[in-house]
């Protein structure tokens, strides 16, 4: 691998993020996890990108070194707060340049294809193998339910997050036992196993184009 070409620090929000970008690279781009391991910077959520702490420790460091940094994060939803692909990255942009640090937008990158709403859980689902659908028609009816026995008893019910939605995915189709039941969590997931994960899906294709940038020889 000529590591001259990935010369970058990767910006991302969570442990999660940081496992399923980990294997995918890994995978595609022949680096080992122990190469990897200096490139990453977690900011533990959209609203630090522009922390002091980061700016100071991370981002001009890296500027010094010739690196360039590229930001994978959550595009989430248009409607909230800096929700959505265009205000998001005009917020990212916006407020790195008040820290005098000049971010080119195609450096950025928002889940789940750089286009749309959504997080990295809506990509995750997009990537389940096909013989394991079935799962998405019981979570949709179970969603279903759940809001109707609300309606029905006036209650307010909370259906649970997407990141709820991808463990379970992962915990009912691994074996039962602890240890392979430790892999549905975030920091164990196993993005290259086959019988959970379709990494061929056309739905990875805009973040292996972004990706390559860094990484193709």
């Amino acid at each position: 691998m000529n590591h001259t070409k990935c010369n970058v620090i990767i910006v991302f929000e969570g442990i999660a993020d940081k496992k399923f970008l980990e294997d995918l690279i890994c995978s595609k781009y022949g680096l080992t996890k122990n190469e990897l391991k200096r490139y990453w910077v977690n900011i533990r959520g959209f609203q630090h990108v522009a922390n002091t702490e980061f700016v100071k420790n991370n981002y001009l460091p890296a500027i010094e070194d010739d690196k360039k940094i590229i930001f994978i994060l959550d595009a989430d939803q248009t409607g909230i707060e800096d929700g959505g692909k265009v205000a998001r990255t005009n917020k990212i942009i916006a407020d790195l340049k008040k820290q005098k640090i000049d971010i080119d937008p195609e450096d950025i990158y928002l889940f789940p294809n750089n286009k749309n709403d959504g997080d990295l859980e809506t990509l995750l689902e997009s990537i389940f193998v096909k013989e394991n659908l079935f799962f998405t028609e019981c979570w949709n009816k179970f969603e279903g339910c759940i809001t109707q026995a609300g309606e029905d008893n006036n209650q307010k019910l909370t259906i649970p997050p997407q990141k709820s939605k991808i463990y379970t995915y992962c915990q009912i189709l691994l074996p039962s036992d602890r240890d392979n039941q430790e892999k549905a969590k975030d920091a164990k997931r196993n993005y290259l196993d086959k019988e959970l994960w379709d990494l061929q899906k056309q739905t990875l294709k805009p973040l292996y184009n972004f990706l390559d940038k860094y990484f193709k020889e």
